[in-house]
């Protein structure tokens, strides 16, 4: 980048910061959203909570009906 392009474009770095972290949020977030190994832990919670009489309904939870349509 130029020093002429630099110094013209100076007024939009604040807008390119703020999406810059909102991008960072999204990655983070769809990285945790989408970790297998937390999924799995969830479903054997679930798994566990139905063996051990602790749930309530007899159908899947919203989780795990959540995992299995992908």
């Amino acid at each position: 980048m130029g020093l002429l392009s630099g110094l013209l474009t100076l007024p939009l770095a604040p807008v390119r910061g703020t999406v810059w972290v909102a991008q960072q949020v999204l990655d983070e977030a769809e990285r945790e959203y989408y970790d297998v190994g937390k999924i799995r832990r969830q479903l054997d919670d679930v798994s566990r909570a139905r063996a051990g009489g602790r749930s309530a309904t007899r159908r899947p939870t919203r989780s795990r009906s959540r995992w299995w349509r992908g």
